[in-house]
């Protein structure tokens, strides 16, 4: 099961992996082995462009996890 899940809010950070923003996941399709399509909304920039994420970052109480904003 994913750590991301519909509606979520996750960070979005740069290069650097400083938090630029965030966003609300509405949704994630899988594509191939290590491949997917993370769909958002609600995307609130605080500093920097949307083209400045390199990665999105998402924590509970009982899992995090990092993946590489590859192909934006």
């Amino acid at each position: 099961m994913s750590i991301i899940n519909t509606y979520n809010t996750i960070n979005l950070k740069d290069g650097s992996s400083s938090v630029i923003g965030t966003a609300r996941v509405r949704g994630l399709e899988y594509i191939s082995a290590g491949t997917y399509n993370l769909y958002l909304y609600d995307i609130s920039m605080t500093s920097g462009a949307f083209s400045a994420v390199a990665s999105v970052a998402y924590t509970t109480g009982h899992a995090s996890g990092t993946v590489s904003a590859a192909g934006l």
